[in-house]
């Protein structure tokens, strides 16, 4: 899935594992604003609270209990959403 971007934008691209991750969560409401979190990843890819891992490269935005791991190539201008899930899973290799 890619959102287009306008020219001070990122596009945004979610890995189909990150996909299938995201749709298996439930509330719908939590779901929601997990993609809406995504989103506006495409207005700011560092925004306040956002982490830059240590053991990998990325970095991950917490919402809830749940977190979103992704990539960002300034140079193309693309974040790529690789995992969504609780603390507990993403975290594991």
């Amino acid at each position: 899935m890619t959102q287009p971007a306008q020219p001070d934008e990122y596009d945004v691209t979610i890995e189909r594992k990150a996909l299938k991750e995201l749709a298996a969560i439930e509330p719908r409401t939590q779901r929601g604003a997990i993609v809406a979190a995504i989103m506006a990843l495409g207005l700011d890819p560092r925004p306040s609270g956002c982490t830059k891992l240590s053991d990998t490269p990325g970095f991950r935005i917490r919402i809830g209990s749940y977190r979103v791991v992704y990539l960002i190539d300034d140079g193309i201008r693309v974040v790529t959403v690789t995992k969504v899930g609780t603390r507990g899973s993403v975290y594991k290799k």
